[in-house]
């Protein structure tokens, strides 16, 4: 936004931090949306800083990865969520909460970390920060485990 603050000169004045007067320009700074450090990104379309993006792709490469496909195998195979990992290859579930159960209990007998890829807001998290952020659903998977390991114990 712009005042008018000299006669009928304007002078630009930052709305927000992330609105910078450059000269007679308003250039806008982009935050990372895990750290909320700056992005140094001239178009804006960048949502991590390089010291998250380099996290979350190692982690896709050899954690655990959760993510929600709709072209599986040129569509023989079900879309939905599908949890990856080195160790059990690619796993369809029903649900994100089932996908999650799934993803914890092999980051827990693997030793992983994991990454989850929101397809409703199209951000990706660290699986333990979006459990810890979103205790509903932390709930919810936690509940899920049990089930699913009361079910394995009956057999």
């Amino acid at each position: 936004m712009y005042t008018n603050v000299l006669g009928n000169r304007y002078r630009s004045v930052p709305q927000s931090d992330t609105d910078i007067p450059v000269g007679i320009y308003r250039v806008h700074v982009t935050r990372c949306v895990r750290c909320e450090s700056t992005v140094d990104d001239a178009t804006g379309e960048t949502r991590y800083c390089e010291v998250c993006t380099e996290r979350l792709e190692s982690v896709r490469e050899v954690g655990v990865w959760v993510r929600y496909r709709t072209e599986v195998a040129g569509g023989v195979l079900p879309a939905g969520y599908y949890v990856r990992s080195d160790t059990h290859g690619d796993r369809y579930a029903a649900t994100r909460v089932d996908a999650l159960a799934t993803a914890t209990e092999i980051m827990s007998e693997q030793e992983l970390d994991g990454r989850f890829d929101n397809p409703e807001t199209g951000v990706s998290w660290l699986i333990d920060e979006f459990l810890e952020t979103h205790p509903d659903v932390a709930a919810d998977v936690e509940a899920e485990r049990d089930s699913f390991f009361s079910r394995l114990s009956n057999w």
